[in-house]
């Protein structure tokens, strides 16, 4: 279950999405339509594979479609790899020089 919800979150437009979930205030899907440039169906599609996987909960009145504490820290942790790599690779041109 953990390789699946890694898969769903590396893609991304997928990590898009859930870099725009907030766990306490719903994002309306024509919002992530906009956000993501795709059209209804395919960013329903996305955010039921990220509903299955648990990175997300869509809240059937209203459509609306919130995080989880599993989809925030995956962001933190993505985020954070992310800027060390860039650091790492910043410290490692300067000492090319």
């Amino acid at each position: 279950m953990l390789l699946r919800a890694l898969r769903v979150a590396g893609d991304p437009v997928n990590f898009t999405i859930i870099s725009e979930l907030d766990t306490f205030g719903p994002v309306e899907l024509p919002d992530l339509m906009r956000r993501t440039g795709l059209e209804r169906v395919a960013v329903s599609e996305r955010v039921n594979d990220l509903v299955q996987t648990g990175l997300a909960v869509r809240e059937m009145i209203n459509d609306q479609i919130r995080g989880t504490n599993l989809s925030q820290g995956l962001v933190a942790w993505i985020e954070e790899i992310a800027e060390g790599c860039g650091s790492q690779l910043t410290a490692d041109l300067a000492g090319d020089e």
